[in-house]
């Protein structure tokens, strides 16, 4: 878990200060870290990174609302099926 909070804590400076202020934890960092699907390189994680980046503040603000982990964890699944909609190649 220590790998995925801090590829977040690096590529997105307001989750990082989000979780130095104590309104993130740890699990909500791992679980956005599973949006982005493991498989992706060069040009689709770019693009995949600037998503993430230009919707830091929803998921804070979801994050805030005070749902379990599990509940997030579905969140952020969510997000990650829109990402990537064809989901892993059989």
């Amino acid at each position: 878990m220590a790998r995925r909070v801090g590829r977040c804590l690096e590529r997105y400076p307001k989750l990082a200060d989000a979780f130095i202020e104590g309104r993130l934890r740890s699990w909500h960092l791992a679980a956005i870290d599973t949006i982005i699907p493991a498989r992706y390189r060069g040009d689709d994680l770019t693009a995949a990174i600037q998503v993430l980046s230009d919707i830091q503040g929803e998921l804070i603000s979801v994050a805030c609302e005070g749902h379990t982990e599990r509940a997030y964890r579905r969140f952020c699944a969510r997000i990650r099926d829109r990402l990537d909609p064809d989901g892993t190649p059989p």
